[in-house]
């Protein structure tokens, strides 16, 4: 797992199968022993392209709501 810009990214076998955030932790009643990330994540998060336009990827993160979201490869 990796951190970047404030949210921890879940990878298996190089490829993006999840994002855990604070609100994740806290919806599961905050910092638990017991629970994984596997448990809490957000699997399959919305993500983007590094060929798609800059418009695109804003117009998505407007959308939503979001103020980033992970770059992944094409081929994922």
């Amino acid at each position: 797992m990796s951190t970047a810009f404030g949210r921890s990214v879940s990878v298996e076998d190089g490829r993006l199968i999840g994002i855990v955030t604070v609100s994740d932790i806290a919806r599961h009643g905050g910092p638990s022993a017991e629970a994984t990330v596997d448990d809490i994540m957000t699997r399959d998060p919305i993500t983007v392209i590094p060929t798609m336009p800059v418009s695109v990827a804003l117009a998505r993160m407007a959308a939503l709501g979001f103020g980033r979201l992970p770059v992944v490869d094409e081929r994922d």
